[in-house]
């Protein structure tokens, strides 16, 4: 039996069977024509933002993202853009169709805020240096390369090998190295690379190692003043934790607070110490961050900063103060 409806001013009379295979075409062109062309670049950003949310607990991610003031899309905020789009996917069918184009319109819409956001914090990360990062994951002794990455920044690309374009290649990285902090890391790394590839020219052997040490510190020295704390906050607790424990230590054995009660508790004690860690000056906190880039894991990252916090005198001076006070 046919029935008949009305679309854009047309009455169309259509029998069962042929509005089965209508459905049936109408879901294909939706997938092709509207769905993969949303969903793929969706599940590519989504899949650079898991690998870089993966990478989070190196700590020389966490500089390079200073450097370029690199600012990742949150968890929570991709996680559940993802299980939109997963739902969206299953509602392509003859039942789930309506709903698919009821929840599409706003889905794409934060789906393009999302990718934006990600192209903005890739450019952000190169530009901070993060290609001379992944560089290292290619070729053993990434010096060379770096350099034929600076030279490809500065003059367009035209000289560029392909392997050096490939690690070089990123949508915007031209603008964003006008930052001042991430063009002091290029002219680092250019005088850096520079001189690994003569120690290597000289028959010294340069380990991953050595070149990760100094593209670290080279970029932590680029970091502008205003986000050594933001480095700091990405392993506060266990730092916040070391640096109680060795004040007590320091405390029991007189060389600290001499005026306080040895049974000072610890709440007293970490409160001490999260006010004296925000009254630093960016050169020591700089000083106390020395190593993070060389860490393994925030617990190191947490360890070394403290060792640096306690040997400092500001530091030890301000902590005091407050305990006494």
């Amino acid at each position: 039996m046919p029935h008949t409806y009305e679309l854009n001013g047309q009455s169309i009379s259509l029998t069962d069977r042929e509005a089965r295979a209508m459905l049936q075409r109408l879901i294909r062109e939706t997938r092709f024509r509207i769905w993969n062309r949303t969903a793929g670049p969706f599940s590519y950003s989504y899949n650079r933002w898991r690998w870089h949310n993966n990478e989070r607990g190196n700590p020389i991610h966490w500089v390079i993202e200073a450097v370029g003031g690199a600012n990742l899309p949150t968890a929570t905020r991709v996680n559940q853009l993802k299980r939109r789009h997963d739902r969206l996917e299953r509602l392509l069918t003859p039942n789930g169709i309506l709903s698919f184009f009821d929840r599409f319109d706003e889905w794409q819409r934060d789906a393009s805020h999302f990718r934006r956001s990600m192209r903005n914090y890739l450019n952000d990360f190169d530009a901070g240096g993060g290609r001379s990062v992944r560089i290292l994951s290619v070729t053993r002794d990434a010096s060379f390369l770096t350099l034929q990455v600076c030279a490809g920044l500065l003059t367009g690309g035209a000289t560029m090998s392909a392997s050096a374009a490939a690690a070089a290649a990123s949508q915007g990285a031209g603008t964003v190295l006008a930052r001042a902090a991430a063009t002091n890391f290029v002219i680092a790394e250019m005088q850096n690379g520079a001189t690994r590839v003569g120690r290597s020219l000289a028959g010294e052997e340069l380990t991953v190692e050595d070149t990760l040490r100094e593209i670290g510190n080279s970029a932590l020295s680029s970091v502008s003043d205003a986000m050594l704390g933001e480095i700091v906050g990405r392993f506060i607790r266990p730092l916040k934790d070391q640096l109680t424990a060795a004040a007590l230590r320091e405390i029991r054995s007189g060389r600290l607070a001499r005026g306080v009660a040895t049974e000072i508790g610890n709440d007293r004690i970490a409160a001490a110490v999260s006010e004296a860690i925000a009254s630093l000056k960016p050169a020591d906190l700089r000083s106390a961050l020395q190593e993070v880039s060389q860490a393994s894991s925030a617990r190191d990252c947490a360890q070394s900063t403290s060792r640096n916090l306690i040997r400092n005198r500001n530091f030890r001076t301000s902590l005091e103060r407050r305990l006494t006070d």
